[in-house]
């Protein structure tokens, strides 16, 4: 199975024609940029985040984007309310587990029981996060969370390719589409775990500007809208949200001065992206599916 720079254009014009609504349950810090992203690809971004809204407004949304980089005890009971939303009223929606696996259990903890008891639809984390998450998820059934597994803050110490085999087995585990992101970003499925998917796109400046793999989350939500139950579509929404963003960055980086222009640059090329800028700089994509062991 392959896919194609139409294909995937093809569903950035779908949701620029359907502007689905995305409720973010994000982080301090990236929330302004995160809906500044998604009114730039097309979609609507709502960040309502009292417990006694989330339930209501989870269910009649179009997707539900969940980053725990500033989780409090309060957010943690709205997350929750809001996920048990999203699941009943089968919506689909992503864990972005900020900062899991470095000694912080309240975090730790809390994902590992969104996991399991959640089933998030997509999991976005880069490769420290996805290794963290993989070695907590197979010591919990012994009642222990491991958090040897350490990034810098927000950022990865791990390269993704290096935590691939992690990948497939969070994919297991989780029963999620894995979308690992780093240098090069990987997408995996639990349908066909030994199969991925890989991008070798995007800019170095993409790590400079706080808040664009958290708007990335809620990007990959957005696009998982307009595939409802289709399991199909929901790996080519995934897709679409890495490549678009990525080239997004490509395109931004080359009139930029430095982080400062690149974050508004990156804004306006999410809003201009065009067909033509995908066939370009996705020539050498790996759109191929590729077996691992």
């Amino acid at each position: 199975m392959s896919y194609t720079p139409r294909q995937i254009y093809a569903l950035l014009s779908e949701l620029r024609q359907h502007a689905p609504l995305v409720h973010c349950l994000t982080n301090q810090v990236a929330s302004n940029f995160t809906a500044n992203v998604l009114l730039a690809l097309g979609a609507v971004p709502a960040m309502v985040i009292d417990q006694s809204e989330v339930c209501a407004f989870t269910a009649h949304s179009d997707a539900l984007s969940v980053n725990i980089g500033t989780l409090t005890s309060t957010q943690k009971d709205a997350i929750t309310a809001a996920v048990q939303s999203a699941v009943e009223a089968d919506i689909p929606w992503v864990l972005d587990p900020v900062a899991v696996g470095q000694a912080l259990t309240f975090r730790s903890q809390f994902a590992v029981e969104l996991i399991n008891q959640w089933h998030p639809t997509v999991i976005r984390a880069n490769g420290s996060e996805v290794m963290a998450l993989a070695t907590m998820l197979k010591q919990h059934s012994g009642g222990k969370i491991g958090t040897n597994i350490c990034g810098k803050g927000p950022d990865s110490n791990v390269e993704s390719a290096a935590a691939i085999g992690h990948a497939k087995d969070l994919a297991l585990c989780s029963g999620s589409v894995v979308a690992m992101t780093g240098k090069t970003d990987f997408l995996i499925d639990p349908s066909c775990p030994s199969l991925m998917t890989q991008l070798d796109n995007g800019h170095p400046l993409m790590t400079k500007v706080t808040g664009i793999g958290c708007a990335l989350s809620a990007s990959v939500a957005a696009f998982l809208a307009l595939a409802k139950s289709d399991e199909h579509k929901r790996r080519i929404a995934c897709l679409t949200a890495l490549a678009v963003s990525s080239v997004a960055g490509e395109l931004a980086a080359a009139e930029s001065r430095g982080p400062g222009t690149f974050a508004v640059a990156y804004l306006d090329k999410l809003a201009s992206i065009s067909e033509e800028d995908l066939e370009k700089r996705l020539k050498n994509f790996e759109l191929r599916l590729s077996i691992f062991n």
